[in-house]
């Protein structure tokens, strides 16, 4: 997109600690369909191997007619295959789109990430990044499809749980409509508008509107009751909206839910959309804080354990309960508290906040110039953050030594402590014990294999024209701006 950024893929893996167990150079196995593949590898049939040929044109035949067998293959196939192949025929067709397949195909991790964000001028850039190159391709179609159908430049909100996107777009006449996309399938919804009874009895006797009104303009009476008739609005409108969540969850359930926060003038509301009911419920629970203050924690909820949660400033946790609608009011604090330094004090910066393996998890630096991040990870009962690692980043300061900030005046230098780097995302596998860390730098991305010390250079961030001032596009991103994409079969 014009005046935006260019994430250009590279792929180029780094041992810090080369060794005779580093396999990181090992070219990588030709794959038997492209111009790559040597001659020599290719078997020209034998006459004795034409009876071999038979038996599995007959396996395949006995394959096709087993409805059961034929569904165990298809499930392990990727999901762009799937789509493909439901032109196949019409059986394939019906076995595909069948909902208990597609319950079965409940989703497939790719590695890849959504990066959406703001420039320095506030112009909204879409993108994406693969830690896979033999995935780049697919995930340049998942996002060709999304900026087709959506207009990038008039999205104010987008969030992703479990394969299913949240998109908030601004429409002509000063609303904002709400999207369920399917960025796998292709499929997306538009969600009714939200409308809100704006009247707060406790304070109707001092004529004061709990919203952000005056209710001595807005109270009307029922003739035949004398009641006073609630005041309705639609808070759907570019001056209320704060955040769009998303919470999906496809092996509790095929519906989701959708929490709508927005500003009434004076406070942060919370609204939450169920998509099996189709109804909007209003929270009684509020914050009483600037939508300026609280957006950018809002924007991007972790869905676990059933609720959702915001990290928040000084390290505080908001836990929103999407069965009640209201807030849980007891959240442990992180340990450690605050960091004296001479002339100040200061709480560790939230370097990423997400769900880690099946924990909910907060990434910090707890000292000064440190490069070891501590990772906390939430008991499930929320009574306490528990460390469970303690990650040391230095090494990979060798190949990038502008990652850290050498000199600094901790009174007035903003990046002393957050240093010249940001975590995107933690990534575990049932391989290794430690997370890999997706990590954004100026000018580059990459991750870091904590456990192996191997990086891997995904992608190069540079401006779009030359021309561009480079402070105007986003040269570093955050976890905030990060979402895994998952492929799913789910239903919008």
């Amino acid at each position: 997109m014009a005046g935006g950024t260019l994430i250009l893929h590279s792929h180029k893996r780094i041992s810090l600690y080369p060794s005779s167990h580093d396999r990181s150079n090992i070219p990588p196995r030709l794959n038997s369909n492209s111009d790559e593949f040597p001659s020599r590898a290719l078997k020209t049939p034998r006459a004795a191997d034409y009876d071999d040929m038979d038996s599995s044109t007959f396996s395949a035949a006995v394959i096709a007619e087993n409805e059961d067998l034929l569904t165990l293959i298809l499930v392990c196939l990727p999901a762009r295959s799937l789509i493909r192949f439901q032109s196949v025929s019409k059986r394939w067709l019906s076995i595909i789109s069948d909902p208990s397949f597609r319950r079965l195909c409940l989703w497939r991790h790719t590695g890849a990430h959504f990066m959406y964000g703001r420039g320095k001028d506030g112009t909204p850039e879409f993108n994406f990044i693969s830690p896979s190159e033999a995935y780049v391709d697919s995930m340049t179609c998942t996002v060709s499809g999304l900026t087709k159908l959506f207009d990038v430049s008039q999205i104010l909100g987008f969030h992703s749980c479990n394969g299913l996107v949240a998109i908030a777009l601004k429409s002509g006449d000063n609303h904002v409509n709400l999207f369920v996309y399917n960025p796998t399938t292709g499929e997306h919804r538009l969600i009714p508008l939200l409308y809100v009874h704006v009247i707060n009895y406790d304070n109707l006797d001092r004529g004061e509107g709990g919203y952000g009104f005056d209710l001595r303009d807005y109270i009307e009476y029922d003739p035949e009751t004398n009641e006073v008739i609630p005041p309705v609005i639609c808070p759907q409108t570019l001056s209320r909206f704060v955040a769009l969540n998303i919470a999906f969850d496809p092996l509790q359930s095929e519906h989701y839910k959708l929490v709508f926060v927005w500003c009434d003038g004076h406070y942060i509301r919370f609204s939450c959309y169920a998509s099996d009911t189709g109804i909007w419920k209003t929270s009684r629970w509020f914050l009483d804080e600037k939508p300026a203050t609280i957006g950018p924690y809002i924007q991007k909820g972790v869905f676990w354990n059933g609720d959702l949660f915001w990290t928040y400033v000084w390290w505080h946790t908001l836990c929103f309960d999407l069965e009640t609608g209201d807030e849980n009011p007891v959240m442990p604090s992180i340990p450690g508290g605050f960091i004296t330094i001479p002339g100040a004090q200061f709480w560790p910066d939230v370097y990423f906040f997400g769900v880690i393996g099946d924990d909910l998890c907060r990434v910090g630096l707890t000292e000064p110039h440190s490069l070891t991040f501590r990772v906390y990870c939430m008991e499930m009962d929320y009574s306490s953050w528990n460390l469970k690692y303690s990650l040391d980043i230095s090494p990979v300061t060798t190949l990038y030594p502008s990652m850290a900030v050498e000199e600094h005046d901790p009174l007035f230098d903003i990046e002393w402590w957050n240093c010249k780097f940001s975590v995107l995302n933690c990534l575990v596998t049932e391989r290794k014990e430690k997370p890999e860390l997706l990590m954004s730098m100026r000018g580059k991305i990459i991750s870091f294999d904590t456990e192996g010390m191997v990086v891997n250079e995904i992608a190069d961030v540079v401006p779009e024209t030359a021309s561009e001032v480079p402070r105007q596009s986003i040269s570093r991103f955050e976890w905030m701006h990060t979402f895994e994409h998952i492929e799913t079969f789910a239903s919008v």
